[in-house]
This record gives C-alpha cells, structure tokens and sequence, in this order.
C-alpha cells in the first residue's frame, strides 16, 4: 500500500482552479495523488518519477524473462530443431 504526505495530496478542484501550484508541488515532491469525491483517482507524477518507474518495470521484466531462461536450461536436451522441421511438425507448409 501506498502512503502520501498530507501535502501530496490534492482535490480535482485544487487542480483546475490551480493547475501550476499542483505542478509546483508534484515537481517538488516528484508525485501528487489526486482525490475525487474524496477517494484516490489520479497519480501525477514528474517526468524523472515516471522514468524511474518505467526502467524499473522494464528491469522486472527482465529479471523475470531470465528466470524462465534458466528454468528452461535446467530441461534442455540439446536437441534443435530447424525452421523447416518446426514447420513439418504443425504442417505448416
């Protein structure tokens, strides 16, 4: 679960009456989160947050595609197919 700073905090009314200090602040603090009838709605993050979060999601992802990689060594005999043998098998020619 998330936790924000009472100033991170920021109504859909604060918003489109004061859009530049809701920036102000979300640059300041790199994220604002943004209530609508008095529940979480929206994230407003800063670029370099975004960023951040994008490497690190991708990074994930890549930790995750390896762990497969590795389980799949473990059942690897050796045995390689050709595209032309693939294609044989499912008839796809």
């Amino acid at each position: 679960m998330l936790t924000f700073e009472k100033n991170e905090i920021l109504s859909t009314t604060d918003v489109i009456k004061n859009f530049s200090d809701c920036r102000k602040i979300t640059k300041e603090k790199s994220r604002t989160i943004i209530f609508k009838n008095n529940k979480p709605d929206l994230v407003m993050l800063d670029i370099q947050e975004y960023e951040n979060m994008c490497n690190l999601i991708s990074l994930l992802e890549d930790l995750d595609i390896q762990a497969v990689l590795k389980e799949r060594l473990k059942d690897d005999t050796g045995k390689r197919y050709s595209l032309d043998e693939i294609g044989s098998m499912y008839n796809l020619k």
